[in-house]
């Protein structure tokens, strides 16, 4: 915005020094001065140009660089999850094995949250690069995730980091250039090959 501005300055004062210099009769040197305010200006443009594609560029490599991590922090968390759950079923079918009941191994083993996720997905950059739709939708998650932290709902938890993942994986995608613009609005993973990017089978959104 500030390099518009800037040309828009330049634009407007060399008009006006053109049209003092044709007010004095010297043709030639009007087209001498006009030629060079157009290559002026077209050179500026050009630069401007170029170094927006690169700000932007570097942006949505930064943006993908942050939703890699959080796609590292839910899979460290599904996972530790996991575990945790079937420590969890062990102990119910027989509590012999274990020092403590099952109640005291849930108080001091609580269901793992992303939380990093949510600092990375607030930063300004993530925010500002992917989708409006992806961004509700993740903070919607998180949401759910926060009301069905507990063991009792340990299934429904595991379903929701899943669902989380896919659909990070499916920004990360689109900003790369792997799908379309159509293909990441549907998100049908049916339709979608993504290389060097698995997405679970078993995951549903709805």
């Amino acid at each position: 915005m500030n390099n518009i501005i800037i040309l828009l300055i330049l634009t407007v004062v060399s008009i006006i020094f053109l049209i003092r210099i044709r007010k004095k009769g010297n043709k030639s040197e009007s087209l001498s001065f006009l030629s060079t305010m157009i290559a002026t200006l077209f050179g500026v443009l050009v630069a401007v140009t170029l170094s927006n594609i690169k700000d932007e560029k570097k942006e949505i490599n930064d943006t993908i660089k942050l939703l890699n991590s959080g796609l590292s922090v839910l899979k460290v968390t599904y996972t530790y999850t996991s575990v945790l759950g079937e420590y969890d079923i062990e102990i119910k079918q027989d509590s012999s094995k274990y020092e403590k009941n099952q109640k005291e191994y849930r108080m001091d083993n609580p269901l793992p949250h992303p939380d990093q996720l949510e600092t990375i997905i607030g930063s300004e950059i993530v925010s500002k690069n992917i989708s409006e739709k992806t961004l509700t939708e993740i903070y919607a998650g998180l949401i759910n995730i926060q009301k069905n932290g507990n063991y009792e709902a340990i299934d429904s938890y595991k379903k929701q980091l899943k669902a989380l993942h896919l659909l990070i994986q499916f920004e990360v995608a689109y900003l790369q250039g792997n799908i379309s613009l159509e293909e990441f609005e549907n998100q049908d993973k049916s339709k979608i090959v993504v290389e060097g990017i698995e997405i679970p089978s078993n995951v549903n959104l709805e």
